[in-house]
Parts: structure tokens; sequence; C-alpha cells
């Protein structure tokens, strides 16, 4: 499997890369899917080295971690914000770094196998703790914050945006993860106050592409992996639920180009910002499995319908979770380039 990074993408990608020349990067929860795929995307881009330095932390170094790229150089550290006691002393011995991108969050396999509430908001507090303590002794140029459409509510049926008020339930047994998102924003917010540090939250919606685990709580994963084993595809709701779903590499393309808009807009004064990046494209969870049910290389997979109540595991459930992409529009962010038969292909052996 190997994404699928349109030419036009790579161009923008290239750019990006260039505006990086002689940066250092420190990317907190760089070995989780969004960190590969950032990766995979950079080594697409075939240039000279450009003295680009990027420190990527998180529990376990995984295999897929290079140590060069084609224009990047890369060191691993190892981060657990479930092992509190240490978290000051790593903070205390870090290096000076002008961009902290922070995309830390509890593994998809400690949600699938039911880790708590209260485990996950504690990894929350841990993470804003020491991230407060790092970008008050670091002073960065900027600070990237990776959050989710779940750290807000909207009405049924009414796409989320960017200032949507509607809060988590504050006692609500699903709802540990969206409060934990909402930790990390409302701290991000208040560093650019205290420290005057550029920042953006980004509110990142559902998301596919290559590596996607096929055995957890991820319906377009499930279905692949059904697809790939010749079996049935089960939609264990009644599949009327919408969802959108944007492809990794136009996802990249979009953080990518909010980091470029933060560096190089000419504003003097502080910049902080919250921004939708997904598709604005619904799907219903029964199309999205009749979808991938259709490739012709996989001839007469079934769909199967179970009808049962929806289920969530550690977050709400949403019967709508499409974003608003408005103001990712009006700044010339928004990008949805590959087809999601051109994403389904990516994924498939």
């Amino acid at each position: 499997m190997k994404i699928f990074v349109p030419e036009e993408t790579r161009c923008e990608l290239l750019h990006f890369l260039t505006t990086l020349a002689g940066s250092n990067i420190l990317f907190i929860g760089g070995t989780g899917l969004i960190g590969r795929w950032f990766f995979e995307c950079f080594d697409t881009v075939a240039l000279e080295q450009l003295d680009i330095d990027i420190t990527v932390t998180g529990r376990v170094r995984p295999s897929w971690l290079k140590d060069r790229y084609s224009s990047i150089r890369t060191k691993f550290e190892v981060l657990d914000f479930h092992n509190t006691s240490r978290l000051s002393a790593v903070s205390n011995n870090l290096p000076a770094y002008n961009q902290i991108w922070f995309f830390a969050a509890p593994s998809a396999k400690e949600t699938f196998e039911g880790a708590s509430g209260l485990s996950k908001y504690q990894m929350a507090l841990s993470s804003a703790s020491f991230l407060i303590d790092l970008v008050s002794s670091v002073s960065p140029d900027l600070l990237i914050v990776a959050s989710s459409g779940i750290a807000v509510s909207a009405p049924v049926e009414t796409n989320i945006t960017e200032l949507a008020k509607d809060a988590p339930q504050l006692f609500g047994i699903n709802d540990s993860l969206a409060h934990s998102k909402r930790v990390l924003e409302r701290a991000c917010w208040e560093m650019t106050n205290e420290f005057e540090v550029n920042a953006s939250i980004l509110r990142i919606f559902s998301c596919y592409g290559p590596h996607l685990p096929t055995d957890l709580h991820y319906a377009f994963g499930n279905f692949i992996g059904s697809l790939t084993r010749g079996e049935k595809i089960v939609v264990k709701s009644d599949g009327r639920s919408k969802r959108s779903y944007i492809y990794a590499s136009d996802l990249i393309a979009m953080i990518c180009l909010e980091v470029l808009r933060q560096l190089t807009q000419k504003v003097s004064s502080r910049r902080f910002n919250i921004l939708n990046i997904g598709s604005e494209k619904p799907t219903s969870i029964l199309d999205l499995a009749k979808v991938i049910a259709s490739f012709s290389s996989y001839p007469n997979t079934a769909v199967k319908v179970l009808g049962e109540q929806d289920a969530s595991i550690g977050n709400r459930v949403r019967s709508n979770y499409v974003p608003d992409m408005t103001y990712c529009k009006s700044l010339n962010i928004y990008r949805e380039r590959v087809s999601m038969q051109e994403g389904i292909a990516s994924m498939l052996p």
C-alpha cells in the first residue's frame, strides 16, 4: 500500500518544505497514523537535503520511521504521557525548537480495548501541563495542536463549524475524549495570551488512507478489512448516520497550508486560529459500505445491515459528523483532490 499524492499536492508540498528549510521541529505524537502519512507524503517529493530537522516523539519508535528522508533528517525521543513522573525532566532537557506540532492522543487500540474515561482525561491533563512547560521554556515561533470535531457539538443534521458553542455533556459516559480535546484547546488559547506564541488548533474529522487499522473501531477500516478477506461487509447500525472522509494526502496538504499561512502572513500581532480539517461531502455509513463493496477487483462482496442501535467506543454517538468547511475555504486551504475511489484503491493490496 502506497499513499497517493496528486501532482498538484506534490507541488504544494515542495513549496512547503522549501519554506521550512533550516527549521527545527518537535513533532509530539508523530508516531501515529497521521505522522506516518506526513512522512510518506514528504518522501514523495524528491529534493536535495533542505536542512530540516524533525524530532519525533512517542512511546515506542515505529519500524517505518526513517532516520533520513529526501529533504528531512529525523530523530526519535521516547515520550509517554502515561508516565507523568518523567515529563518535567524531559521538557527541561529538550533543545530549542522553532515549531512544535502536537498530535499526541490516546491510541486507537487503547480506545477500542476500553481505556477508561479517567485515563484519557489524565493523559489530557498531563499533556497540557507538559505543553505549557515546554512552550514557556522553548518559546517557539509556532504551535500546531491537533484536536477533533468531537470537541464541540452541533444541532442534528447541521455541519459543525469552528464556532459551534455546544459543549460535550458534562457527565456523558462517552464524552471523556471530547473533554480531553477541550482541555488542550483551552491550554493552547491561554498560551497564546501568556507566552505570545502563534498557534493553530486543527479540528481533524474522519480521515482514511493506507495503514488505517482494519480491526479496530473505524467503519472505513473494518469495511476494507472485510473486503480484502472476502467476507461480507457488515453494517452494525441501520447505516443512516452520516460521516465525511478526507483522504490522507488531502489532509496533510491542508495541515501544511495552515502552517505555511501562519509562517508567512504579514501580521504583527499574535495569531490564534481554530480550523476544521476534513471533507465537506457527507456519505452515510451504508453508502460507504456499498462503495467499498463495489470494487471490481473483489466481485460479489455482499453488504449486510444488522440495524442495531448506534453504539460508540469512547466518543458520543453522532448522526451527522461532517465539518463546515466555509472558513477553511475562505483561507484558500481546503483541498479535496483525491476521489474516494482513488483513495480506496490505494488501500488495497
